[in-house]
């Protein structure tokens, strides 16, 4: 499977972004929008990574988020083995709240049992920014 937008994200030198679906661009407050990623693992990982997705206005308010665990926890990312080829779904929650306006998606990995993220190339912080949506009331 292909995914419809193709990127090439390094993260922590062992997995790979290579692309997303988005259902939508255009969400409304409390609604669910379904995010499919395609990961390619280069390498085993040293511990069960977490995925973070966030939806901040352009101020970086938090208007909606979608983490867990990669293929809801079915096959952590420590069993990933050099060569793998991963679609992982994923619904990000909007919250009922959210002002309308352009929000940014954003995601990455990061380990639940130290919060450490890994990191996108040299940037410690690890965060890949997607796509930007219209929340519309």
């Amino acid at each position: 499977a292909r995914p419809t937008q193709q990127i090439d994200a390094l993260l922590g030198e062992r997995v790979r972004l290579r692309g997303y679906d988005l259902e939508t661009t255009t969400v409304q407050p409390g609604q669910q929008v379904a995010l499919t990623l395609y990961w390619e693992a280069l390498g085993p990982l040293p511990a069960d990574y977490t995925v973070f997705i966030h939806l901040v206005t352009d101020d970086g308010e938090p208007i909606g988020q979608g983490d867990g665990p990669p293929l809801d926890d079915a096959y952590p990312t420590s069993y990933w083995a050099a060569g793998d080829h991963l679609i992982d779904a994923h619904l990000v929650a909007v919250n009922a709240a959210a002002p309308a306006g352009r929000a940014r998606l954003q995601m990455g990995l990061y380990d639940p049992n130290t919060g450490q993220r890994l990191p996108l190339g040299t940037n410690p912080e690890g965060v890949i920014e997607l796509a930007t949506l219209q929340v519309t009331p």
